[in-house]
């Protein structure tokens, strides 16, 4: 299965990444994808590939040459935890409550206007609730881009409000 991976869904992935980076003049890293390393990977004892944590080989490393508190630090989130205040702030909340997320999930206004008010929809979630609406109206409702883009930001003159 993890070979199987390697030889399709890495190398479409890769391909889309790269293709997308260049589209929007992005530069990207994808690292350790050297030949002989991957080569060395994949003949180590799958249990000391798969586990105990997320990227243990690399930690193992990491512990010899930094503090442990360096090699075993927590994934930071990003983008997305910056993005969502942004976001918030820029794009029309009618944009949630009237869009096609809500309704495919078969939830009443009120409901969901709770659930966005939610601290873990502000903390965690938000950018992905934002992302799913705008995939429902693309995806399930075929609606243009131009027509999700116009629904999604607020003008000038609502910001001014």
């Amino acid at each position: 299965s993890l070979l199987a991976g390697m030889d399709t869904s890495l190398c479409t992935l890769l391909n889309r990444m790269d293709t997308s980076m260049m589209m929007h003049g992005v530069e990207a890293r994808v690292p350790f994808l050297d030949p002989a390393l991957v080569a060395v990977v994949l003949n180590l004892p799958l249990e000391t590939r798969v586990g105990p944590w997320s990227k243990g080989i690399l930690r193992d490393v990491a512990r010899r040459l930094m503090p442990w508190w360096v090699a075993h630090r927590p994934k930071i989130g990003g983008l997305a935890y910056q993005a969502f205040d942004w976001i918030r702030e820029a794009a029309d909340p009618r944009f949630l409550t009237d869009g096609v997320l809500r309704e495919t999930l078969g939830l009443n206004r009120r409901d969901f206007e709770d659930q966005l008010g939610s601290e873990t929809v502000r903390s965690v979630t938000g950018v992905r609730i934002w992302s799913a609406e705008v995939w429902s109206r693309a995806m399930l409702a075929g609606q243009p881009v131009a027509a999700i883009e116009a629904d999604l930001w607020r003008s000038s003159a609502d910001r001014e409000r």
